[in-house]
């Protein structure tokens, strides 16, 4: 898999590897911006510092999203944000993994 030295697009959906190393990975930087994108919807804002602190450590649960969302599909899409939003991308699932997570 080879690296990529262009800047990916917005800042705000850039994956930390590239703002520390200038240099990504197109599919773990994928996977990234797919858990901004979630996140943003979810919770109408960007993730700051302590939240992707608390998601890196798998601690982040945003309960109450709205009154329409179960707890269980919370849970799931919390789960599903931390995972695709881990600062090391060798931790992030791959693209055709993130179909079977329970979310879906």
């Amino acid at each position: 898999m080879g690296q990529t030295l262009f800047p990916p697009g917005t800042m705000m959906y850039c994956p930390p590897e590239y703002r520390m190393k200038g240099e990504f990975h197109g599919k773990p930087a994928t996977v990234w911006t797919l858990g901004i994108l979630l996140f943003r919807m979810l919770c109408g804002h960007f993730p700051d510092t302590s939240d992707l602190y608390k998601i890196n450590m798998d601690a982040w649960y945003k309960p109450g999203l709205t009154e329409n969302i179960s707890p269980s599909f919370c849970t799931d899409c919390c789960h599903l944000i931390c995972s695709l939003l881990q600062q090391k991308p060798e931790r992030r699932p791959d693209r055709e993994s993130i179909v079977y997570h329970l979310l879906f």
